[in-house]
């Protein structure tokens, strides 16, 4: 459930993902105070320009730093709970924002809710003001109900979220990362109604709702940041199969129709779903089971390069959830010495989170021609009782539908081709080692995906 907070009280307060060894005292592993801080999680905010990282230590000892009492906050229902939490507005003023640009929030179970920057910019009072909630890695905050973790490490809430329409949906937790994209639209573009539809429609506005209520967990036509729940439209929509009553008494309370106490889906009562808006949104989705299709959304340069980027850092991040959502199920993968498919590749993501340490991915250059792509990199790790080293990749692909569908890498000495085309001159050493300057993306001559043998 994401209930809405009332704010009781609030005071300022002055005050990682990469795991250190532990030190050896009486025979026991132990960790000091800095190496306890090093191992805290971490909050990235990227872009396609790269990211930039708050470690919890810097949080908890920002100046701007509060403490809010909060009741009825939807990771801990019906509970009083106390938060040193900063405003968003701080930590995005530390972060480059395009105009037509949204702000993603990326939790661990698969949680995805987006916002437009200017709800989290706001300081007002007369609007919501959002707040992200640090939790300290000595003092955890307590179990979410029916589940063995809380609900850190990072929680976005809101102070007076009725002044701006804030649903209950718009409050994220386990938060695991924090994205710059382009705007919902242009990154999914298969969840959007008949644009040929008038402005004031019942499937314009029930669309409203869905990005407001459902996209944070659920897909439609395999596309939306959220991958909790199904897939509202693929292989069928739900007002295909359910009759119009059930289906309302299904969306108004799930376990009303289905027995399940583990379920994520809240219940939507009229107070935060209005019948008319309900009946909006079942518009919206009978109109989506006619725009199903199977014909690929064209890409344009600026997706490609968001697509490959996010499938880049996912590798540093070990980011399972995020690596997923670049992925296309009908992925071709292939390296020197294999051909695999989205199973695999995703076999291979987990091996190389469970055998390297340390992981950094440096991009120095992605090019575009239409859908393909070529990517220059570095990926910098070192092995689990092994040492650190460097290898330099050129991939070529395919984007479809905001996913990777075609990846070919060429590592290291197997990049010759590579280098006799102008594309990849290799100078390894220090990290990350200096790279040749731009190639003309004319003189670019993207292979043929291997065929099966």
């Amino acid at each position: 459930m994401r209930l809405n907070p009332l704010v009781l009280s609030a005071a300022a307060l002055g005050a990682a993902i990469l795991l250190q060894p532990a030190l050896l005292s009486a025979g026991f592993p132990v960790q000091s105070a800095e190496e306890q801080a090093a191992a805290a999680p971490q909050l990235a905010i990227r872009s396609d320009t790269g990211e930039t990282v708050f470690t919890t230590a810097q949080l908890l000892a920002r100046k701007d730093l509060e403490t809010l009492t909060i009741q009825d906050v939807s990771a801990y229902p019906r509970q009083t709970m106390t938060f040193r939490a900063v405003k968003m507005a701080s930590l995005l003023k530390e972060v480059a924002i395009e105009p037509g640009d949204e702000v993603q929030f990326v939790a661990t179970d698969g949680f995805g809710t987006t916002f437009r920057p200017e709800l989290l910019q706001n300081t007002a009072p007369d609007k919501a003001i959002a707040y992200l909630a640090v939790e300290d890695p000595q003092a955890k905050w307590p179990n979410q109900r029916n589940k063995s973790e809380s609900a850190g490490p990072y929680y976005l809430f809101w102070v007076h979220p009725e002044l701006s329409g804030i649903g209950r949906e718009q409050y994220p937790y386990l938060i695991d990362h924090v994205a710059i994209t382009r705007s919902t639209a242009a990154r999914f573009p298969k969840i959007l109604p008949d644009p040929a539809l008038a402005a004031d429609d019942p499937v314009r506005r029930g669309y409203a709702s869905f990005e407001k209520n459902c996209l944070t967990c659920h897909t439609i036509n395999g596309q939306g940041p959220g991958s909790m729940g199904p897939d509202l439209n693929s292989p069928m929509s739900p007002t295909e199969y359910f009759q119009p009553g059930i289906l309302r008494r299904l969306i108004r309370n799930s376990q009303s129709i289905r027995a399940n106490p583990n379920t994520p889906m809240g219940p939507f009562p009229p107070e935060i779903l209005p019948d008319g808006e309900l009946d909006d949104l079942i518009a919206y989705l009978t109109h989506m089971a006619k725009r199903r299709g199977d014909a690929p959304v064209a890409a344009d340069e600026s997706s490609v390069r968001a697509v490959v980027t996010r499938s880049l850092m996912s590798w540093q991040s070990g980011d399972r959830t995020e690596f997923a959502a670049t992925t296309d199920p009908k992925l071709v993968f292939a390296f020197p010495g294999r051909r695999t498919d989205a199973a695999g590749a995703m076999a291979v993501f987990d091996k190389w989170k469970a055998d390297y340490r340390d992981v950094k991915v440096y991009i120095h250059r992605i090019l575009v021609d239409g859908d393909r792509f070529a990517a220059e990199y570095q990926f910098a790790n070192t092995p689990v009782g092994g040492k650190r080293t460097v290898t330099g990749t050129l991939a070529v692909g395919r984007v479809q539908d905001g996913r990777i569908v075609e990846l070919k890498e060429y590592l290291d000495g197997r990049v010759s081709r590579a280098q006799e085309a102008g594309w990849m001159p290799v100078d390894e050493g220090k990290e990350p080692y200096p790279w040749p300057a731009g190639v003309d993306l004319r003189d670019i001559r993207f292979p043929e995906m291997p065929k099966k043998p």
